[in-house]
């Protein structure tokens, strides 16, 4: 009962910090006024009302947010990039695709307003406003903005379906689905013809109501005999349960019992969900007979039942009718509680710093040391200068000695190579 879809996702990237100077008469320079990038826009997953698969995704694979502006001259900051809103249906679980495959759940979307940013975009580089300093007036240094990442992302949707179709294998429950909803699954004249639950959708008014039919669940289920297991999770995501119960069997009130002992087995919490029992294939002369007996045998266990035929359609309208109003005052399907949880996972600090050596070169890893580096003409004295002063007072220079790095020795900043002085 899954509707997947894979996609790509990119954050927009941060704008430049700009290098800039006033022009002001007799101030060489005239001081730094250089803004900041604007911030990159964000990838947010928000929930699409009266949706219920992924089928739009099918189609389009890739969403990029806008990415920042440069910074502008007199201190003006850069825009902002523009967000990239992709819209799924309630119930949809988000995992994170690794480059070797394996999937990380790092959200779920739940709620009508729940908006869920998978991916932020870039913070906007300082413009050299920001490394103005008593030391330094005619600051050369400013940032890049910050980069993002692709994001494989894997979605499936769990559908949460407002009524479920129950019942002992060949009860008829195909047969109803596909004459209240025009589904078409297949069935054939044997049980276990149905071995993954079928959708369809009923219109009732300005709405769709989402049916779905259980695959037939036998004796125990509970213990995940006949993928009981799998069957009886799906009825647990049903707001209503629609019984059918096959008129033709020896023992009726029997099958029903028997199948609701095996969900209580499960979970009793199935045992609350509101019920409709109906006794199927009412088009048999034989099941006709014997309809009064059977509501005199059900009514003495306090059940009131219905009958209908899917093969003729008698009654399938009103009782559909009678399923629609008791979704209406119904509660939310419950999530089950082996739902994945999101897994958070740590991004690096921005104050960070890691070094280590390779084939005789330095790897330093600082996201402010690359956005600078990336930023600075490396062939201006005075620019290596700033640079190297900026590194030591952001702790730069002291890991490099710590880590044994000498004047001459070469460093990899990024795509960067440089000669430490």
């Amino acid at each position: 009962m899954y509707d997947v879809a894979s996609i790509t996702v990119k954050a927009g990237t941060g704008g430049n910090g700009a290098i800039t100077f006033r022009r002001e008469k007799f101030v060489p320079r005239g001081g730094a006024d250089g803004g900041d990038g604007g911030k990159g826009g964000d990838v947010v997953i928000a929930v699409r009302e009266n949706s219920y698969l992924l089928r739009h995704l099918h189609y389009r694979k890739t969403f990029r947010a806008g990415d920042g502006g440069a910074g502008q001259k007199n201190n003006r900051t850069g825009r902002n990039g523009e967000d990239c809103v992709i819209e799924v249906p309630a119930g949809t679980i988000i995992s994170e695709v690794t480059e070797d495959g394996d999937k990380k759940v790092v959200s779920e979307i739940l709620y009508p307003d729940q908006r869920v940013v998978i991916a932020s975009g870039g913070e906007g580089g300082r413009g050299n406003a920001r490394f103005s300093r008593a030391e330094n007036r005619v600051p050369l240094l400013a940032e890049v903005g910050e980069k993002t990442r692709e994001k494989s992302l894997h979605l499936e949707v769990k559908l949460l379906a407002d009524i479920g179709v129950i019942g002992m294998p060949n009860a008829g429950k195909s047969s109803l689905l596909r004459a209240a909803s025009g589904a078409k699954p297949t069935v054939a004249e044997y049980p276990f013809t149905t071995l993954d639950p079928v959708l369809g959708v009923v219109e009732k008014g300005n709405e769709g109501l989402i049916l779905v039919e259980v695959p037939g669940l036998i004796e125990g289920a509970h213990r995940g005999v006949g993928l009981g297991h799998e069957f009886l999770r799906h009825v647990a995501r049903t707001r209503v349960l629609l019984h059918l119960v096959d008129g033709t069997s020896q023992k009726p009130l029997q099958d029903y019992f028997q199948l609701r002992t095996e969900m209580g087995l499960f979970d009793e919490a199935l045992l609350k969900k509101p019920e409709v029992v109906v006794i199927n294939k009412a088009d048999v002369p034989e099941v006709q007979s014997k309809l009064p007996s059977l509501r005199e045998e059900f009514g003495q266990q306090g059940l009131n039942i219905s009958h209908m035929s899917a093969v003729t359609g008698e009654n399938i309208g009103e009782i559909i009718s009678a399923v629609s109003t008791l979704v209406g005052e119904g509660p939310n399907a419950e999530i089950m509680a082996d739902t994945p949880v999101a897994v958070l996972m740590p991004q690096p600090r921005r104050g960070s710093i890691e070094i280590r050596k390779e084939e005789g070169t330095f790897i330093l890893k600082s996201i402010r040391a690359e956005r600078l580096v990336s930023r600075i003409d490396l062939h201006d004295w005075h620019a290596r200068v700033q640079l190297w002063s900026e590194f030591e007072r952001i702790g730069i220079n002291r890991a490099m000695r710590q880590a044994g790095v000498k004047p001459g020795m070469t460093v990899k900043i990024g795509d960067i190579e440089v000669e430490w002085s």
